[in-house]
C-alpha cells in the first residue's frame, strides 16, 4: 500500500477499469491487497508509454460513431410530436417570455435554456432543434462506458454502450426535442462522479462535478431528485466500511493527520462532513427554482386523467419500454423474442456479477433497483406515472446487462474459459440484435411513427381561405411549427391543461370566427383537453357541418379534423331544458338538449350532469333510443367525460356537459319514441335507482322526443 501511496503521489501511474482486470479480454490480475472497490492496479510510466496500438482499443470510438450515426439517421423525417410541438413554442419566445412561458409547464428550465442557446446559433427547423438530443445521446454512451468499465471491467463497458447505442428507447429519446437523453446523460455523470469521489485519493474537483452534475439533473427533470437516495446509500455503503475497517480516505482524515489511533465513528463523522456539505451545495444551488418547482407540483396534482396504477402493471410497462421504447407493439410478451436475450444478460449479471466484484455490482444492481422501486411505488400511490419518467434509470439496465455480459467471461476453470466467451457472446448478440427488428420499425414503419402534425398542417393550409378560422384543440404548438396558412387561428385552450369555462369559447368564437366562413378544428387528445366538449358543441350548433378529416396512420392518437361552413355569429349557451332526476343522492341530470330524429343519421344527445357528492363509483350511463314499444332501437353506454375525466374527479355542484351520438337505424319508427337514461356500476353491472321531483321512478328516466 506504501508503494502504492508513493505511486498516487509522484502521478507516474495509471488505473485500469477495475478492481482485477486490465483492458484486455479473458485476463484477470488478482487485486491487490487492502485496495477498496475503486483503487486499481497500476502500471509504471515505462509500460504505459511503450504499450503497442491494438485494435480493440478502437472499439470504444467505434460504437460512439455508430451511436451517433444511428441517431442522425432520418432525424427530420418524423414530424414534431406533441410534447416536441411545446419545446419549439417556448424556445420561439424572447429570453425575457420564455420563461413566463415555463412557469405553468411540469418539467425545469436547464433543457429549455440549451436548446434554445443551440437554435439561435443553428435555427428552428426540426433538424437542428432534435440535434442536441443528438448530442446528449452521443455523450451518453461514451459515459456508459467508461461508468461501465469503472463498475464491471473494460467488457462490460464496451457492452453497455454497445447495447446503448442500438435500443430503441436509447435512439428514440436522442431523436426528440426534449430534455430525456440530456437527463440521462447528466445521471450517468453524476453517478460517476460519485464513483470517484469514493476513490482512495479523490482530487477535490471530483466533488464540484458531483454536485454540479446532480444539479444539473434536477434542474431539466424532476425525476432526477431519485438519484439522491442511491447515491447517498452506496455513499453510506461504502464510507461506513471504510470507517470501520480502519481505512483513512484521501481528501479527509488523513489530510488532517489525525486518521491514526481515530475511533471508527470519528473517523466516520469526518468524512460525512464532506458529503453533508455537498448535498447542502446542490440544495443552495436549486433554492432559485424552487419556489416555481413548488408551484408546477400543485399543477400536477391536478392532472386528472392520470390515475394510480397498481404496481405489476407499472413493472411490466417499464420492462417493454426500456427495451422497445415507447412505440411498442401491444400484448407483448414480458420475455417474448424481442426482449428474451436482454433478460438472459441481466439474469447473468445478477447471478455472476458478484463473482467478479461484490461491491460494484452490489452498487449497480442497488441504485437500478432503488431507482426503479421509486418510481412503482409514486405511480401506485399517486396519479403520477407516465413511462418515459423511468428513463432516469434506463442506462442502469444496460449498465447491469454489460455487467452480465463481463462475468459470463470470467470462468472459474481456465480450461473452460471458450464456454464463457461463447456464452459472452451469444448474449450480446442478443441483447443487441433482438430489439433490431423494433429500431427497423421505428425507421421505416409509419405505423411506429410520431403523430403527423406536418401533415395535418399541411391539410389546413391547403384547405382554408382567407376569412377563414382555424381551431386548434389541445394541437396548438405542434402544428404551429409547420402552418403558414391565411386564416386565422384560436387556440384552445387558452391557459391551464383544459377547457372548462363555456363562456370563455363563446367570447373567444365570437371574436375570431367570420359570419359565413368555414371554421376548422384541428383536434388531439380532445377527451383531456376538452372533456366536455365544449368548442365542439358550440359549432355544431351554430355552423354547419361538413364532415371530418381523420389522421390515423401514424402515433398512438389520432389528429381529428372537424369541418364546418356557414358559421353565424351569434355563439351563446347552448339550448337546455331543465331537469331534476338524482340517482341516489350523489348524482344528478340537471338539464339536456334533445336535437332534431331523422332516421339514417347520427345524432347527438347533450346531457349535463352534476355530482352531489363525492360519488361511491365512477359510474357509466346508459343511453337507450325506445319505440312506443319499449324495444331497443339504439343504445350508447360509456364513462360520462370518457375515462380521462371520470365523475369522482369532477368539482360538486358544478355542471358538466357531455355528449352521446346515437345511429338511427334506417327506417326506424320514432312515433311516440323515447330515451330511457340511468347510471350503473360497470363492474357489477348494478343499476342506480332514480329519484325524479322527489318521488322514486325506477332505475331510469324517460326523455320523449321532440
Amino acid at each position: 500500500m506504501a508503494e502504492l501511496a508513493d505511486a498516487l503521489r509522484s502521478g507516474r501511474s495509471e488505473v485500469y477499469p477495475r478492481v482485477g482486470s486490465n483492458p484486455t479480454f479473458g485476463t484477470s490480475p488478482e487485486p491487490q491487497p487492502g485496495s477498496g472497490l475503486f483503487v486499481y492496479p497500476f502500471r509504471t510510466e515505462h509500460t504505459m508509454h511503450h504499450r503497442p496500438l491494438r485494435w480493440t482499443n478502437l472499439l470504444p470510438l467505434a460504437i460512439i460513431l455508430l451511436s451517433f450515426a444511428l441517431r442522425a439517421y432520418r432525424l427530420d423525417n418524423q414530424s414534431f410530436a406533441f410534447d416536441e410541438g411545446w419545446t419549439s413554442y417556448a424556445i420561439h419566445h424572447t429570453w425575457l417570455e420564455m420563461w413566463g412561458v415555463l412557469a405553468p409547464d411540469n418539467h425545469p428550465p436547464l433543457y429549455y435554456v440549451l436548446v434554445k442557446a443551440f437554435a439561435d446559433v443553428s435555427g428552428y427547423g426540426d433538424f437542428p432543434v432534435r440535434f442536441l438530443s443528438v448530442l446528449c445521446g452521443t455523450a451518453l454512451i461514451a459515459s456508459l462506458y467508461v461508468g461501465a468499465s469503472r463498475l464491471g471491467g473494460r467488457p462490460a463497458g464496451l457492452s453497455a454502450a454497445l447495447c446503448a447505442a442500438c435500443w430503441p428507447s436509447f435512439i428514440y429519446y436522442s431523436q426528440e426535442a426534449r430534455m430525456y437523453s440530456l437527463l440521462m446523460v447528466l445521471a450517468v455523470l453524476s453517478l460517476y462522479s460519485l464513483l470517484r469521489i469514493l476513490d482512495a485519493p479523490a482530487p477535490s474537483w471530483w466533488w464540484v462535478a458531483y454536485i454540479l452534475l446532480t444539479c444539473g439533473a434536477l434542474y431539466t427533470h424532476y425525476f432526477a431528485a431519485l438519484m439522491l437516495l442511491p447515491h447517498n446509500l452506496i455513499w453510506l455503503w461504502q464510507t461506513g466500511m471504510d470507517a470501520f475497517r480502519n481505512r483513512p480516505r484521501a481528501g479527509t482524515l488523513v489530510l488532517s493527520g489525525r486518521a491514526n489511533g481515530a475511533s471508527p465513528a470519528a473517523r466516520f463523522l469526518g468524512q460525512a462532513r464532506h458529503w453533508v456539505l455537498a448535498q447542502a451545495a446542490i440544495l443552495l444551488l436549486y433554492l432559485p427554482w424552487l419556489p416555481t418547482a413548488i408551484h408546477q407540483a400543485r399543477i400536477g396534482q391536478g392532472t386528472w386523467w392520470r390515475v394510480p396504477l397498481p404496481p405489476p402493471a407499472i413493472i411490466r410497462d417499464i420492462w417493454r419500454f426500456f427495451i422497445l421504447g415507447p412505440r411498442r407493439p401491444s400484448g407483448l410478451p414480458m420475455f417474448g423474442s424481442l426482449t428474451g436475450g436482454i433478460a438472459l444478460a441481466l439474469i447473468a449479471a445478477v447471478i455472476l456479477g458478484w463473482r467478479q466484484n461484490g461491491k460494484a455490482w452490489s452498487f449497480a444492481v442497488l441504485t437500478w433497483i432503488l431507482l426503479i422501486a421509486q418510481m412503482v411505488w409514486l405511480g401506485s400511490v399517486l396519479s403520477i406515472y407516465t413511462d418515459r419518467y423511468a428513463l432516469v434509470a434506463l442506462p442502469g439496465l444496460a449498465v447491469l446487462v454489460g455487467m452480465g455480459i463481463s462475468a459470463c467471461l470470467k470462468t472459474p476453470v481456465q480450461r473452460w474459459a471458450w464456454v464463457g466467451r461463447l456464452a459472452a457472446g451469444a448474449l450480446l448478440l442478443a441483447s443487441v440484435a433482438g430489439p433490431l427488428p423494433q429500431l427497423s420499425a421505428y425507421y421505416h414503419d409509419s405505423r411506429y411513427w410520431r403523430e403527423d402534425f406536418r401533415r395535418a398542417a399541411q391539410y389546413l393550409m391547403d384547405q382554408s381561405r382567407p376569412g377563414d378560422t382555424v381551431i386548434l384543440l389541445g394541437s396548438s404548438q405542434p402544428i404551429m411549427q409547420y402552418y403558414q396558412g391565411q386564416a386565422a387561428v384560436l387556440r384552445f385552450p387558452q391557459q391551464g391543461d383544459s377547457v372548462q369555462s363555456e363562456q370563455e369559447v363563446v367570447t373567444l368564437l365570437r371574436q375570431y370566427v367570420n359570419p359565413g366562413h368555414s371554421v376548422r378544428v384541428a383536434m388531439y387528445s380532445w377527451p383531456t383537453v376538452d372533456p366536455q366538449g365544449l368548442v365542439e358543441g358550440q359549432l355544431r350548433t351554430r355552423c354547419e357541418f361538413r364532415g371530418e378529416h381523420w389522421q390515423t396512420e401514424t402515433g398512438e392518437s389520432p389528429i381529428r379534423v372537424l369541418n364546418f361552413a356557414q358559421c353565424s355569429a351569434d355563439f351563446g349557451p347552448e339550448p337546455r331544458e331543465t331537469l331534476g332526476a338524482v340517482w341516489d343522492n350523489q348524482v344528478s341530470l340537471s338539464a339536456f338538449h334533445l336535437p332534431g330524429w331523422v332516421s339514417a343519421q347520427r345524432v347527438y344527445v347533450v346531457l349535463w350532469w352534476r355530482t352531489l357528492r363525492r360519488p361511491d363509483q365512477n359510474y357509466s350511463v346508459f343511453v337507450h333510443l325506445l319505440n312506443s314499444k319499449g324495444e331497443m332501437v339504439a343504445q350508447f353506454d360509456k364513462l360520462p367525460l370518457s375515462d380521462f375525466y371520470p365523475m369522482r374527479a369532477w368539482p360538486l355542484n358544478v355542471d358538466q356537459r357531455d355528449t352521446y351520438p346515437l345511429k338511427v337505424p334506417k327506417g326506424a319508427n320514432l312515433q311516440g319514441a323515447c330515451l330511457a337514461i340511468g347510471l350503473y356500476d360497470s363492474r357489477t353491472r348494478q343499476r342506480l335507482l332514480v329519484s325524479q321531483d322527489g318521488a322514486r321512478v325506477g332505475d331510469f328516466v324517460r326523455l320523449p322526443l321532440p
